[in-house]
């Protein structure tokens, strides 16, 4: 029977297909069907953001292309207003400029106390320059003054370095002295510890010699018993003579043994003791050999110590006096410079007075005649020029003591410290060579008792060397005895225990080999079984050939719905083409190229205008500025032409802002229509409100 494509789905329509495979079916069917509902939203959703788009260009063209060219009429409007018309500043300027004219004319009418103002000024610039020269001179003199005190600081900072230097080198030689006492110190330990590394090898030795005689003892003990058993065993007829003669062998062995051991201890105790003696004969000598001249060490130690404290002390008392002495000269100068200060100050203060009597005669001039002007020049030149000589006599002075002292100052300061210096190199230099002779000697000394504690010890060590060498020779030849007795019972055993191995050995192979007979059996068994299986999976595989087939009519149908997708593709691409043709029929390139045309149309170029506005204003207000400043009330003026400057920049500069953040918004509005989804999401619900 022919089946349909609505029935293949149906619990008896197939009788070869399974239950597993019409659930895969019908899953299949069911994603067909999702996918379909999915492609008819998707699409629907398009045909909204479709129309959606149709509405913001509709919206474009009614709304905000309107505005945005009254905008731009305004803007352009507000700018020819702003070329047309001078702004508000420079009309208030240009009056301001007129009512300070008017008030400076009266002024034009005076030139002759203009000029005589300017004489007048030029007189008493004069005065105040010399006046400045004095002071100048004065602080001069001060920083001279500063500088010698700053000198003196330094040599005193100077002195107190090389005193410190002076008392590292006394601690350093102190250190010296304490690390000299250090090494005989160990010397002293070193040979303590050597004396009892002799006596403990000597007991080691001792102990040593001891135990191998008692092992010796021993063992000839037991080799006599063993000899004795033996013989009572294999001759029991001569049991009492051999007996006798074992007895008197053993007696005189043990006698023998005794004597040799009583002799061996009696010389080793004698060469120990005479050892110990001679060396704790040596150690005092050379204890009481260093303690004497340690006990030289710290007095001639303490008596350069005492001879740089008293050099010390010396010098500071020295350092102090001449520190007083600097101090005081330091305080004259000082005086001295506040006595010059205060002629400075009553020349000022005369030459104030002058300068008030000149301006007072000036007032007086204007009024009378000019007679009284040329008296006062007279004297004022008379006493500016005694002011002057006055001051550069009391400057020489004070410079010529100033350079005195301090010569003196430096003489005394450069001979003292080259003596100073050169009594501590001499010091230094005793210092070093009677440490270095110390050096020596001890040195001398340690290498002398070094090489002698060194030859007794090896005269020690070759003695117990060649003792112990003797007795390790016939331990050495016993246990060779021993061990080839040992080796011959361990050999045999060894060759009773591999017959017994090879006997289980060979037992066990005979086991491993009815193993594998049964084995075999058991493999045979199971390839039979693995034949039985492929068989079955043969027959599987038949039925997976059967199933495959069912696959192939189901691929079928999956062509014909790719078929129906491919149809769907093909709606998609037409719609894209149509969206791609929007742009066209809508005339957006139009719409861009308009707002291209306004973004790159040439603004009118009007520096050259305002520049010769400027040019013309600074012409004009130069005079009148010049004159204004002479005014006391000039900075208010300032201020409020600046702040009136400061406003009107602000004003355009924020309205031009504005201006062009409006351009850039719908710029981007129109270059960017309808790319992101929640803003079509937006539109479309102000549609449904």
């Amino acid at each position: 029977m022919e089946q349909t494509n609505h029935n293949f789905l149906n619990g008896g329509g197939q009788t070869g297909i399974s239950d597993r495979m019409r659930d895969l079916l019908s899953q299949a069917a069911q994603e067909h069907v999702s996918e379909q509902k999915s492609q008819g939203a998707v699409s629907e959703e398009m045909r909204q953001r479709l129309e959606g788009m149709e509405w913001l260009l509709r919206e474009l063209r009614e709304r905000e292309l309107s505005s945005l060219s009254e905008s731009i009429d305004a803007v352009n409007g507000r700018i020819d207003d702003f070329l047309a018309r001078p702004p508000e500043w420079a009309e208030t300027l240009a009056e301001h400029i007129e009512i300070v004219g008017q008030r400076v004319k009266p002024l034009a009418d005076m030139p002759s106390l203009r000029a005589d103002t300017h004489r007048i000024a030029g007189h008493l610039d004069t005065a105040l320059t010399r006046l400045q020269r004095m002071a100048e001179t004065g602080n001069r003199t001060a920083e001279q003054v500063d500088t010698l005190g700053d000198r003196l600081t330094g040599l005193s900072e100077t002195v107190e370095t090389r005193l410190t230097s002076l008392d590292e080198a006394v601690a350093a030689l102190s250190e010296r002295t304490e690390a000299v006492e250090a090494t005989l110190n160990s010397l002293s330990e070193s040979s303590g510890e050597r004396h009892e590394a002799l006596t403990e090898v000597l007991a080691q030795n001792r102990t040593e010699i001891t135990e191998s005689l008692t092992s010796g003892k021993d063992e000839l003990a037991e080799a006599v018993k063993e000899g004795r058993e033996a013989l009572a065993t294999a001759l029991t007829e001569a049991r009492e003579s051999l007996s006798a003669t074992g007895k008197e062998l053993g007696e005189e062995v043990t006698g023998k043994l005794d004597t040799t051991a009583a002799e061996l201890r009696t010389f080793v105790e004698e060469r120990t003791a005479e050892q110990h003696s001679t060396l704790l004969e040596r150690l005092q000598e050379n204890t009481g050999e260093l303690g004497e001249r340690t006990t030289k060490l710290a007095e001639e130690l303490e008596s350069l110590s005492s001879a740089a404290k008293e050099r010390h002390e010396t010098l500071h008392s020295e350092l102090t006096e001449r520190a007083g002495a600097a101090e005081q000269r330091h305080g004259e100068l000082a005086e001295r410079v506040g006595e010059l200060g205060t002629l400075a100050e009553e020349n000022h203060a005369e030459a104030t007075a002058a300068v008030a009597d000149l301006t007072g005669s000036l007032a007086k001039v204007r009024q009378t005649h000019e007679s009284s002007l040329n008296d006062l020049r007279t004297h004022l030149r008379q006493r500016l020029s005694e002011v002057t000589e006055q001051m550069e006599l009391a400057r020489t002075e004070a410079r010529e003591q100033d350079e005195a002292t301090a010569e003196q100052l430096r003489e005394t300061l450069t001979e003292r410290t080259d003596a100073l210096t050169t009594r501590v190199a001499e010091d230094a230099k005793k210092v070093a060579a009677d440490l270095a002779e110390l050096r020596t000697f001890v040195e001398e000394r340690t290498d002398r008792a070094a090489g002698e504690d060194t030859e007794r010890h090896q005269s020690l060590t070759d003695a117990l060397t060649e003792q112990v060498e003797t007795h390790r020779t016939a331990l050495d030849e016993r246990l060779e005895r021993q061990r080839e007795s040992l080796t011959g019972k361990v050999d045999s055993h060894l060759s009773q225990i591999t017959g017994k191995v090879d006997h289980e050995l060979g037992r066990l192979t005979d086991r491993f080999d009815t193993f594998e007979g049964h084995f075999e059996g058991s493999f045979e068994a199971v390839e039979g079984k693995l034949d039985r299986v492929d068989g079955r999976l043969d027959g599987l595989n038949g039925r997976v050939n059967g199933v495959e087939g069912q696959f192939e009519g189901v691929n079928g149908h999956f062509e014909g719905v790719d078929g129906r997708m491919e149809a769907i593709d093909d709606r998609l691409e037409a719609l894209n083409q149509r969206l791609n043709q929007l742009p066209q029929t809508l005339e957006v390139s139009e719409l861009h190229r308009r707002i291209t045309e306004l973004v790159e149309r040439p603004v009118v170029d009007n520096t050259e205008k305002l520049d010769e506005i400027d040019s013309h204003v600074t012409s004009a207000v130069e005079p009148v500025l010049h004159e204004l400043k002479q005014r006391p009330d000039r900075h208010e003026f300032e201020e409020t032409v600046s702040d009136a400057v400061e406003n009107s920049h602000d004003d355009m500069s924020k309205r031009l802002a504005s201006l062009e953040e409006t351009m850039l918004a719908l710029a981007e509005a129109l270059l960017r229509p309808g790319s992101d989804g929640k803003k079509k999401r937006r539109f479309d619900d102000e549609d449904d409100d």
